[in-house]
């Protein structure tokens, strides 16, 4: 998921080469539209709001407003009188941005991140175990 949004965003923020331009183009054009569709799903499931969405809600991990932020969310985006299609790319393009920033966050300050130490990397070295 972290590949398909910093590709996202390279294409977006950093497409500076124009040898590469093509290739990058290509490869965020397929892979955004793969991960739109699951982003599709989950939008339907909020808007339906299926017995199943209730049922796995209730077994999310967590504190119980967190977990059901992104389903606030959208309800709120359909309500506004948003399409599905519409509120999956206004949630696309805001988390491919969002994630290259959040990544160099933690790869710049690791040792805010404990949970970055206990996936496997060394706060000192930034680099894998």
């Amino acid at each position: 998921m972290y590949m398909v949004f910093a590709i996202a965003s390279a294409y977006i923020f950093l497409d500076s080469d124009p040898a590469k331009h093509f290739q990058l183009q290509e490869a965020a054009l397929s892979l955004t539209q793969q991960v739109a569709k699951l982003v599709a799903l989950n939008v339907k499931g909020v808007e339906d709001d299926t017995f199943l969405e209730r049922v796995v809600s209730q077994f999310k991990l967590g504190r119980k407003e967190l977990a059901s932020y992104g389903a606030h969310l959208i309800k709120r985006l359909l309500e506004g009188g948003k399409k599905v299609d519409e509120v999956v790319w206004e949630i696309m393009p805001t988390a491919a941005a969002g994630c290259a920033n959040q990544a160099q966050a933690v790869s710049a300050y690791p040792h805010n991140f404990p949970l970055v130490n206990a996936v496997g990397y060394q706060a000192d070295l930034q680099t894998p175990i």
